[in-house]
């Protein structure tokens, strides 16, 4: 107020002044030419006034010719040091500034130096504006703790570009005023943190253009983007507060919003672009929409309101994956892709997926069936009479209705299905939340040795964690499930010593054994699952093997796992019945039983376990050591050629196979290595038989070697010396039950063996 007195005081006596000198210097001849009063007090009274606008409102321009070290620097008078960067619009003219910065706009104008260090103490201006000659990218820094402060004494600071260039912000920016930031005619993107001290954003601009807000974000006020530009949130979690408001284009995200309340509104969109996306509370108004693309995934741990029905909330898939969302609300709607590759439709092996849906009362027809149809299978399983059932048959006993019960997915429950023609196949309407029970898993089958296989689906939006705890419920149940691996055209077995993921929109196979089986499939167990679902964990010593065709088409997996709670026989909740598909036979002994898991108490060096393999149409096969116990050296023994592979130093053993050859093919077998923690007991002298032959290890020094019949009579007699693997045929004996007796200078061992 002083100041504008004084002014005000200097002009009154200017213009004083001005009329002495005009009745002074008065002509005599009235005919000269001379301006009236009236228009000279006019003049001086509107250059009052625009001189008041300019001192209101100064303007800094960055000049293209100062220095090259692109510092912003100032003197302690508020002088430029040197020779300057900037430029100071005053009274219509440009000169060095005379004051320090205020609430004043800094323009960046041409292109000169592009990289500036904000380098001396924070700067408090207005608004910063890029103009449409700026076209070379602007990076702006800052060193140590030094900022850029937003105020403005009336309206909203910005920053502003109106240039084709992308900027950069790499200074940290605090707000003290409610700030508006326009990508107008190119991009801006802020690397360094943004403090809104309470304050809004609000963003605005072109739909072309982005906002990149990479930086922190923190502090309890919000942010709106108010027109058709999109906003993208990157780098790390943005921990401010307030509310996000999308009234129009597009927010993407790849971090978590600590945003209290994120409201899409009609005609705009939010796109989650990240794994584990979490936000708190999510509101989509009719018209809005929020997208999951492929392979990303959404938490939300509050309330979700969807009133855009199905189409306002979209979970995407391609064949890169599939998106996840995970959220307690109920009755919200939603559109779920499930992407489906073709099948060769010549070959009927191929192209299988398990399906399940995360929604209820989903239709199966029209969105799961093609024209003509020909071009599709659709199945459910019915254990009953352990059969496919095609949802086409309406004749045959058991037919569709038999088996499924109505032309919907019924919720909880598996199926299969094959495509001739690649595509995207949609589940919508009201997403599952809650716990799904499941009853009445009988055994009726009779090749199954009293259990039985039923096909169960994931009813959720995202994976679940399958891992037999008290959350599942688990009633005649076994602790081994199985997913359908539709790359290696096989089972893989999903275990509850290892907590293993069933992805969302997925069956999977569970067993029933000793009773009608029940389980509960838990909303607590709901997880994004980024891996793939059967990949291992080092938790848990095991050896992964698998055995695969030459030419890769199908390939199938066999674990031997060491687990405490385990014991030598077979354990319904940790060893696992093998399951076939289409990919060759292969599989742990354990007596009659074949194992995809084997799961042991303890595993000592001179352990035997035999494996069994069975060829499918191929001819040329291999068997790789994927995983492997610490402490262990790992051999594979082909019984058919004798030859005793150390899959330890060479992973991969390839084989050739014949149709009739026995299916008792292999023996793994092991030698501790030397000053590691092994998972096993001390050793002690192992006597198994398999496929017609006695094997011994552990063996020390020599030793005979008595095998007898159940009467006595000794019917092979051998000597054996060192603690290598040993191999006694018995081929020549009749099918039975015999002892075999190991007899050296420490001990006499005596066990059961039987000979097929």
């Amino acid at each position: 107020m002083k100041k504008s007195i004084l002014f005000l005081t200097l002009i009154t006596v200017s213009l004083q002044e001005m009329c002495a000198r005009a009745i002074a210097t008065k002509p005599t001849n009235r005919q000269t030419s001379r301006t009236p009063m009236y228009k000279v007090i006019f003049l001086l009274m509107a250059f009052v006034l625009v001189g008041g606008m300019v001192v209101g409102q100064t303007r800094a321009t960055w000049r293209t010719d100062g220095p090259s070290d692109g510092k912003w620097e100032w003197g302690s008078t508020c002088e430029p040091a040197g020779d300057g960067q900037w430029f100071y619009n005053d009274w219509g003219g440009f000169r060095k500034r005379p004051d320090c910065f205020g609430t004043n706009d800094v323009y960046f104008d041409g292109n000169g130096i592009n990289t500036m260090n904000l380098n001396t103490s924070d700067y408090s201006v207005k608004s910063v504006f890029f103009t449409v000659n700026a076209t070379s990218a602007r990076t702006l820094n800052a060193d140590g703790s030094l900022k850029l402060i937003l105020k403005a004494n009336n309206g909203d600071p910005k920053i502003e570009n109106n240039s084709s260039a992308t900027h950069t912000f790499n200074v940290p920016i605090q707000l003290d005023n409610w700030a508006q930031i326009n990508p107008i005619s190119g991009n801006l993107t802020f690397s360094g943190a943004i403090t809104n001290n309470g304050n809004f954003i609000n963003v605005y601009g072109s739909n072309s253009k982005v906002l990149t807000i990479s930086g922190n974000l923190t502090g309890t006020g919000g942010i709106s983007l108010k027109q058709n530009s999109k906003i993208i949130f990157s780098s790390s979690a943005k921990a401010f507060t307030g509310a996000t408001v999308i009234e129009a284009g597009n927010i993407e995200t790849s971090v978590s919003l600590s945003s209290s309340l994120i409201t899409v509104k009609s005609g705009a969109k939010l796109t989650i672009t990240g794994t584990d996306v979490t936000i708190p509370a999510l509101t989509i108004e009719s018209g809005g929409v929020v997208e999951v693309q492929a392979g990303k995934s959404l938490t939300v741990t509050g309330a979700l309101t969807n009133s855009a029905t199905e189409t306002g909330l979209v979970i995407k898939s391609d064949v890169t994956g599939t998106g996840s969302l995970k959220n307690s609300s109920t009755n919200v709607s939603a559109t779920f892709e499930r992407y489906m590759n073709n099948a060769d439709w010549l070959t009927a092996k191929d192209g299988w997926h398990f399906l399940s849906s995360p929604v209820a009362s989903q239709a199966i027809s029209p969105n799961f069936v093609t024209t003509p149809d020909t071009e599709y299978d659709f199945y459910c399983w019915y254990e009953p009479s352990n059969l496919w059932v095609n949802y086409k048959n309406t004749v045959t006993a058991p037919t569709w209705n038999t088996a499924n019960g109505s032309l919907n997915f019924t919720v909880g429950k598996g199926y299969m299905a094959a495509y001739n023609t690649e595509g995207t196949k949609v589940f919508s309407g009201t997403l599952n939340v809650t716990d799904v029970p499941i009853a009445g898993l009988t055994i009726t089958g009779t090749s199954q040795a009293n259990r039985s296989w039923h096909l169960l689906g994931n009813p959720f939006a995202c994976a679940i964690t399958w891992d037999a705890t008290a959350a599942w419920n688990l009633t005649n149940i076994a602790g081994i499930a199985n997913i359908w691996n539709e790359a290696t055209q096989s089972y893989t077995p999903i275990t509850s010593v290892v907590p293993m993921a069933i992805p969302a929109t997925n069956g999977f196979m569970v067993q029933a054994s000793g009773g009608t089986g029940s389980l509960t499939i838990p909303a607590s167990k709901r997880d994004h699952a980024a891996q793939a679902f059967y990949k291992s964990s080092t938790v848990i010593p095991q050896i992964t093997l698998v055995a695969k065709t030459a030419d890769g088409t199908s390939e199938q997996i066999s674990k031997v796992m060491v687990y405490a709670d385990a014991t030598e026989g077979f354990d319904l909740m940790y060893d696992g019945e093998f399951l076939p598909g289409f990919a060759p036979l292969f599989y742990s002994k354990l007596g009659d039983l074949n194992l995809s898991v084997n799961c042991l108490p303890n595993l000592p060096a001179e352990s035997l376990i035999p494996f069994g393999f069975v060829k499918n149409d191929a001819t040329n096969f291999s068997i790789e050591l994927k995983e492997s116990m610490e402490g262990y050296e790992v051999f594979l023994k082909d019984l058919k050629t004798n030859t005793d592979q150390n899959l330890t130093e060479n992973p991969v053993y390839t084989f050739t196979s014949e149709a009739g050859d026995d299916a008792n093919r292999f023996l793994l077998h092991f030698l501790s290595t030397v000053g590691t923690t092994e998972p096993s007991c001390p050793e002690a002298l192992r006597i198994y038989a398999n496929a017609g032959n006695i094997y011994l290890s552990g063996n020390t020094g020599k030793a005979e070697v008595y095998v007898r019949n159940m009467i006595g009579q000794t019917v092979i007699q051998r000597s054996v010396n060192g603690d290598a693997l040993k191999v006694i045929n018995a081929t020549n004996l009749k099918v039975g039950v015999y002892i075999v007796s190991v007899v050296n200078n420490a001990q006499t061992i005596s066990t059961k063996v039987i000979i097929k």
